[in-house]
């Protein structure tokens, strides 16, 4: 599944701020949680639901990230 590579991938980020970690960390958490419980109840998500979620979720300091993604 889409959020568990995802939760994978963060995991293995080394980056030098902990702060962005940490924003990273509770988006994803908070991202699963969800997508488990729509689909225990029989909602239809699809992969680029999922991605387009994480992408307006993440707070500003990683605009520059999400302009990349989106390119």
């Amino acid at each position: 599944m889409v959020l568990e590579n995802l939760n994978n991938d963060i995991q293995e980020v080394e980056d030098d701020s902990t702060e962005a970690q940490k924003v990273i960390n509770k988006h994803a958490n908070f991202l699963i949680t969800n997508v488990k419980l729509q689909e225990s109840v029989e909602e239809y998500i699809t992969n680029v639901m999922i991605i387009d979620k994480v992408l307006r979720t993440l707070t500003p300091i990683f605009n520059h990230i999400v302009v990349s993604i989106e390119e």
